[in-house]
């Protein structure tokens, strides 16, 4: 009798929580078709003239494409360097038994909860010459990404047999043959959900952008926002439609590997 009630309570708080969740994301959809009057008042929800002369107005920007190949550099030059490292140094932790790997190790996991010191971080890109430059960020995104990518990768891995790489061995397979031919295929999963997860972080991030890119004409996609908004004006209707434009490649990737992202962020976890 439980079960019977339990059941559809359960569901309908789900109801009502996502009902919660995606209201917000209905304004900013409604509102991007709205006038620049209508959508700064916040009084109706649906327009009273559907405006879809809004996107074709922030498409038209000067600097869109320009932001766009930005996003594109930075993105991907993070994704692929953070894969590489966490594949291989997870390899290591999750194959090789002695303290100096298990410290390592912790200092990973140490990083999942460190937060990033905006003025150090600052003052070593000036050190290094790298503030201002794709290079430097870059390296900021990976050093941020890693730790969480190290234990989800480790994780997985663990979860492999050893008698694989034993096999290798026996066969005349050497470390990084193994690593290369055996294990990396079989990351597939958690790269995808790895990759999907930075994604979505790397595009949509405002701040790391704001704090180390100080030439505007190195400005990613969100940072263009500001091309709306000065201090006298506020044209939210463009805001709203410019907002859905950037998180577009994000919700089309994130639902054609929605089926490798569960597996792998569930194998990872539970494995680890």
């Amino acid at each position: 009798m439980r079960k019977r009630i339990g059941k559809p309570l359960l569901e309908l708080a789900l109801a009502v929580a996502a009902f919660f969740y995606f209201f917000p994301v209905l304004m900013m959809i409604l509102g991007s078709f709205k006038s620049s009057m209508e959508a700064s008042a916040f009084d109706r929800l649906w327009p009273e003239v559907w405006e879809f002369g809004n996107f074709r107005q922030v498409l038209s920007g000067e600097r869109i494409l320009q932001s766009l190949r930005n996003s594109v550099i930075i993105s991907s030059f993070s994704i692929a360097l953070t894969l590489v490292l966490a594949a291989v140094a997870s390899f290591v932790t999750a194959r090789r038994q002695s303290r100096f790997v298990s410290g390592v190790y912790f200092l990973f996991i140490a990083g999942l909860v460190a937060p990033l010191m905006y003025i150090p971080t600052i003052k070593t890109l000036q050190f290094l010459s790298l503030m201002n430059t794709f290079t430097g960020l870059i390296l900021v995104v990976v050093a941020t990404n890693l730790p969480f990518a190290v234990f989800l990768f480790t994780g997985f891995i663990k979860g492999i047999p050893r008698e694989l790489d034993e096999s290798a061995f026996v066969d005349g397979f050497g470390t990084m043959r193994i690593f290369w031919s055996i294990i990396l295929p079989l990351l597939a999963p958690v790269i995808a959900t790895q990759s999907i997860l930075m994604l979505v972080g790397v595009w949509n991030d405002l701040s790391m952008p704001l704090f180390f890119l100080n030439d505007s004409g190195k400005w990613t996609l969100p940072m263009l926002v500001y091309n709306f908004i000065s201090q006298y004006v506020r044209n939210w209707n463009l805001v709203y439609a410019f907002l859905i434009l950037v998180s577009l490649p994000v919700v089309a990737l994130f639902i054609a590997g929605q089926k490798h992202f569960v597996s792998g962020l569930m194998s990872g976890a539970v494995k680890g």
